[in-house]
C-alpha cells in the first residue's frame, strides 16, 4: 500500500494513503458487519476470527511501517 499524499502542518502531519476496501480490524476480529452502528457492532460481539499465519504477517507489517513512520518523523507514539 503506497502512500498518496504527506503534508506536515504546524501542529502535526497528513498522511493520504491507498484506499484499502476491507473492513477495519476490529471489524474483522469481531466479525461485524461494517455498516451496523457502533454499539451492534462492538458491546457485545458473538464471535471471534482466528487468523491464518499470512494474515498476522501482513497486520504486523502494516503497524510496523506506520510505527517506523512516525519514528523517522520524530513523532512520540507509545
Amino acid at each position: 500500500m503506497g502512500v498518496d499524499h504527506i503534508e506536515f502542518l504546524d501542529n502535526g502531519a497528513v498522511v493520504v494513503r491507498q484506499f484499502y476496501p476491507g473492513q477495519v480490524l476490529r471489524d474483522i476480529i469481531t466479525r461485524a458487519n461494517p455498516k451496523n452502528g457502533y454499539l451492534k457492532k462492538y458491546c457485545q460481539p458473538k464471535k471471534r476470527k482466528t487468523f491464518q499465519l499470512n494474515e498476522i504477517k501482513m497486520i504486523t507489517f502494516q503497524l510496523l511501517e506506520a510505527l517506523q513512520f512516525l519514528h523517522d518523523k520524530g513523532v512520540a507514539h507509545g
